[in-house]
């Protein structure tokens, strides 16, 4: 439950940028890329948040790792569509993920508080 809740609190926090730049006129099916690759951006990190640290690391590793997650994950794939895409245009991709990094960062600190606190709470009650 609390895997599903830290990927809604990152979610939460990469979608809200564009809500404010938008508005609701930015949910449109031109602009579903965009909203689809946010979303497998959160899923994909808070996964590796869980799954590639193990159980005993503390909590402030844990958000450490979530905040970095957060900060390389959207430049990278920036990065990454830059190379793809190709053009003059496609340094606004990079642009777009280093500014995207940085609620990225946020959520993703948050999402490694939530992951271990869950984690600290299952180890208390199972010792």
């Amino acid at each position: 439950m609390n895997f599903a809740i830290s990927i809604l609190a990152w979610l939460a926090f990469l979608w809200t940028p564009l809500l404010i730049v938008g508005g609701l006129r930015s949910i449109t099916a031109d602009a579903s890329p965009v909203w689809c690759g946010l979303a497998a951006v959160a899923i994909v990190a808070a996964s590796l948040l869980r799954w590639v640290l193990p159980r005993s690391v503390s909590m402030r590793w844990r958000i450490v790792f979530g905040l970095l997650l957060g900060l390389l994950l959207p430049v990278l794939g920036g990065f990454a569509l830059m190379q793809v895409v190709g053009g003059f245009e496609s340094a606004a991709f990079f642009a777009g993920g280093v500014v995207m990094a940085i609620p990225g960062a946020a959520g993703g600190a948050l999402a490694g508080w939530i992951q271990s606190r869950a984690g600290s709470l299952q180890r208390t009650t199972n010792a």
